[in-house]
Order: C-alpha cells, then structure tokens, then sequence
C-alpha cells in the first residue's frame, strides 16, 4: 500500500498543444500509452459516496486492480491509501478486498457481492517528470478520450500533477 498524492484538473482540449510545449522544454517526456479502464460500485454506488474508487485497468503490460480509499484534501490536494495488484485478466477479484489492511478502510456500506462495472474510461495518456527548483520530482500527464457508461460516452481531457518524491 501507498499514499498517493495527486491533484487533477479539467484541461480544455485546445490549451493542449501550449502545455505539450511547455512541459517538452521544462521537464522529461517519460511516454505515451493507452489505457482502458473499468470502474466498479455497487448499484447504490456506495464506494462513490465513500470517496472511494475500484478500477481494473489495461495496459500493454496486462491487468491491474486498484482500490483507492477515501482521501483527505488539503488545499484542493488529494492524499490516499492506494492499493495496486497485478491481474492475471481483465477481471474483478474480490478477494484481494478481503486483506485486512484493505478492510481497514472499505466502506462498510458497499457490500463486496455486489460490486459491478459502473463505466468505463479508455483514454491515450502522455507523461513527463517535472523537477522542482527544491528537487521534488512531480509526474504531469495529460490524459485525453472518452468516458463510457450505459450507452452513452463523453469525453475525458485533464492534467494530473502527482508528487513522485
């Protein structure tokens, strides 16, 4: 388990091209990949109202789940519990829910048995790692595609700025 420490914001498509420069001349491209994500809830959505999140997420590499527990904002950033497991496929598996740690800080409400893909979120991320004058290491990447749920899909483009050391 980790502790995350992220702040995301919504990136309108146009300023893209402006940062892309900017982030090419001030910090180190680290890649491009494509990611295909699926979020699970329960149909009440209980993680959600928990400030919770499941995912399971594709890469070139395989499978992986993820459960975010609820974070503490400070400043408009968000701090959290994190938990990351290899998959051997795309799919769910609620016994890496059950350890202990992980229990510690699930939602009582959101019963395990009930988990279900509530959307979708396929997207083409780009990295760079940004050094700070004091020597903390940021990892910047803007992530651009579609949100998918029931039929229906928008599209997804913002920044992430999370704090690598």
């Amino acid at each position: 388990m980790a502790k995350e420490i992220e702040l995301k914001l919504r990136l309108q498509p146009e300023d893209i091209p402006a940062l892309v420069s900017w982030l090419d001349n001030e910090a180190t491209a680290t890649g491009q990949k494509t990611l295909n994500n699926d979020y699970f809830d329960t149909p009440e959505l209980a993680l959600s109202a928990a400030h919770s999140a499941l995912r399971i997420r594709s890469t070139t590499s395989g499978y992986e789940q993820t459960f975010k527990a609820r974070s503490q904002s400070s400043s408009g950033v968000q701090v959290r519990h994190e938990w990351n497991w290899p998959l051997p496929e795309r799919q769910l598996d609620p016994s890496l829910l059950a350890l202990p740690e992980v229990q510690a800080c699930w939602p009582e409400s959101a019963a395990r048995d009930r988990l279900t893909t509530v959307f979708s979120t396929d997207f083409e991320r780009r990295s760079w790692l940004y050094t700070a004058a004091d020597g903390s290491e940021i990892e910047v990447v803007i992530d651009q595609g579609s949100i998918l749920a029931n039929g229906q899909s928008e599209p997804l483009c913002e920044l992430e700025l999370e704090l690598v050391s």
